[in-house]
C-alpha cells in the first residue's frame, strides 16, 4: 500500500492512498506463496555420517541422505531435512 501526504494550501492536506493490487503487473501475476518443487530436486544425493534414530525399529543405517531447504524468512536459518536411505525414517533440525 502507497500513502502520499501533500500540502493542498496552508492548513489543509491531502491524503491519498493507492494499493499495489490497482497497478497491474505481469511480474507480480507470476509471484506466488507456494513453491513448486520438482520429484529431482526432493531426491537427495549428499550423505552424512550418522546413525538413525529410528524410535519404532532398530535400523542398522550408519548413513543418512540429508537436503537444506529454506522453509521460513530469508533472515532466519534454513532447516536441514535428514532422512534414512534404509528405512525411510527422517527428522528435520534448525540450522
Amino acid at each position: 500500500m502507497t500513502i502520499n501526504y501533500s500540502m493542498v494550501s496552508e492548513g489543509q492536506s491531502a491524503i491519498s492512498v493507492a494499493r499495489s493490487d490497482n497497478f497491474p503487473s505481469l511480474l507480480r501475476t507470476k509471484r506466488s506463496n507456494v513453491q513448486q518443487v520438482s520429484a529431482d530436486d526432493r531426491k537427495s544425493t549428499e550423505r552424512v555420517k550418522r546413525s538413525c534414530e529410528n524410535p519404532n525399529i532398530d535400523c542398522p543405517a550408519e548413513e543418512m541422505t540429508f537436503r537444506n531447504v529454506q522453509m521460513r524468512g530469508a533472515d532466519e536459518g534454513s532447516t536441514i531435512i535428514y532422512t534414512c536411505p534404509e528405512c525411510g525414517y527422517g527428522f528435520q533440525e534448525g540450522n
